[in-house]
């Protein structure tokens, strides 16, 4: 969509009740535009309102009108479960016990150890934000908008551009994107990403109700997504053969009752490599096992202590982790619940579902099958394997040279913005400024969530999510409401 820029100007009318820059009086209303819903977006609003002071006006754009589900918690398949127990899902770090509270309200009693559906934490996440926008009262007005932020300018204040072509005006803007769609290799994309039979997107559940009864399924990938493939497959009665390829052949790991383990990581003496970290994380597993103590309970207690430790890696390092151990903590760090690990394993022992460890050669549509050659793990023999549909499940696209988001390509484009270090988000500061190619960061541009993981690493979940929003409001309210105190007495 080509935007007509000459159409706004600084000081002309804004969209959505926003206060005209340069406009010194004392009625003037900062103004914060959050660009994304989901948990990331909804969250940092919240507390927006609830640390503001004075007024502040807030809009919320989401292309799809979201107010906190995103597309994590929107999941319509009650059997597509949380990954993390309900005791350990509160939306606020400093209320543990409030989505425990929240269900036993609704349900009567509520089972701290649980798993319960993602669905259902998505209707938590909605009461949370709706609570916050009803508590907030004249005070911060929080406006919604359905509809892509496709570009982004800063002349002063910050311009927005929206599908449809409005156009808005903020002091302060806060990307809150999420993760992006899942992108097929570049080569397996040309050869077969336009097939019917080739699902890339996997999030996109409609797509699976195509799949026959006994069609066979090949599933590129192995963690997380695989997991949620099988079980929706499952549930809408599929009784075909399931191939799942990844190169480490690994499967999550699944949760289970421990006990704790304390801290291990000295804050003043951390690892200073990939493979001090993975000595010291074997070497406190073996202890805690002569103690009887799960492993589990030890890659939790390095929870707290993830990020700085990541921040303290060089960058030589970081890559080093990223490429040597990544999948190896991903299946023990990011495990599934004991219902989700129970169907995978009845389908592999009915030899309905296997597991294969080996790479993504070349992908190939015939017209009786979708045929791709994969190279065994440990081997040079290319196999072939032939089926009726190709799901591609290897996670969220992290590679911002092939995401297709308009509002990145602008930004990527114009040198707004610029990828981190480590290929896994933008570049951002400890305070979560937007950093740009020249390696200057942006006073009132932040990034939250998984865009921020090549700074902080662990910036997926929401015992994570939870803690970045309310440092992050902070921040973006001493910049505009300072700003506001400003103005009042400069008119």
């Amino acid at each position: 969509m080509t935007i007509d820029w000459t159409h706004f100007t600084p000081g002309s009318a804004l969209a959505a009740g926003f206060s005209a820059e340069g406009h010194h009086s004392m009625t003037r209303i900062p103004s914060i535009a959050v660009v994304g819903a989901g948990f990331s977006g909804a969250m940092l609003a919240v507390h927006l309102a609830r640390q503001a002071v004075g007024r502040l006006e807030i809009v919320m754009i989401d292309r799809n009108g979201s107010r906190g589900r995103g597309l994590a918690y929107s999941a319509e398949n009650p059997n597509h479960l949380l990954n993390v127990r309900v005791d350990n899902m509160s939306a606020f770090p400093d209320q543990p016990g409030h989505f425990r509270d929240w269900l036993e309200r609704r349900r009567g009693s509520a089972d701290a150890l649980a798993f319960v559906s993602r669905g259902v934490y998505g209707a938590y996440l909605e009461d949370v934000f709706s609570t916050a926008l009803a508590c907030a009262g004249g005070r911060v007005s929080i406006t919604q908008r359905t509809a892509s932020c496709i570009d982004l300018r800063h002349d002063g204040a910050w311009t927005l551009a929206l599908s449809g072509g409005t156009l808005l005006r903020a002091d302060a803007v806060a990307l809150c994107l999420g993760n992006f769609p899942p992108r097929l290799p570049a080569a397996v994309e040309a050869a077969v990403g336009s097939d019917e039979r080739v699902i890339a997107d996997p999030w996109k559940s409609k797509s699976f109700s195509r799949i026959k009864s006994n069609d066979r399924v090949i599933v590129i990938g192995s963690g997380l997504t695989m997991a949620d493939v099988a079980v929706q497959l499952q549930d809408q009665g599929h009784e075909g053969p399931i191939l799942v390829v990844s190169r480490h052949g690994l499967q999550p790991n699944v949760h289970a009752k421990t006990d704790s383990w304390p801290e291990f990581v000295d804050p003043a003496r951390p690892p200073a490599s990939a493979l001090a970290l993975l000595r010291l994380v074997r070497s406190e597993t073996a202890k805690a096992q002569t103690k009887g103590v799960d492993w589990r309970a030890v890659i939790d207690s390095m929870r707290p202590l993830l990020i700085p430790v990541w921040r303290t890696l060089p960058l030589t390092e970081q890559k080093r982790a990223l490429r040597h151990l990544r999948p190896y903590w991903d299946v023990h760090r990011h495990r599934i619940a004991p219902e989700v690990d129970a169907r995978l394993q009845g389908l592999r022992a009915s030899g309905r579902l296997r597991l294969l460890a080996g790479s993504l050669v070349v992908a190939r549509a015939k017209p009786e099958a979708v045929e791709i050659e994969i190279r065994r793990r440990g081997g040079d023999a290319i196999e072939t394997l032939r089926a009726d549909w190709l799901i591609h499940c290897t996670g969220p696209a992290t590679a911002f040279d092939r995401i297709s988001d308009p509002l990145v390509r602008a930004l990527l484009g114009r040198g707004t913005a610029t990828p981190d270090a480590v290929g896994l988000g933008l570049a951002v500061t400890p305070d979560c400024n937007v950093i740009d190619a020249s390696g200057r960061p942006h006073e009132r541009l932040y990034a939250t969530g998984p865009l921020t993981r090549g700074a902080f690493w662990e910036m997926l979940a929401v015992p994570e999510l939870r803690r970045q929003a309310p440092v992050v409001a902070r921040r973006l309210l001493q910049s505009v409401q300072s700003d506001a105190r400003a103005d009042i007495f400069a008119s």
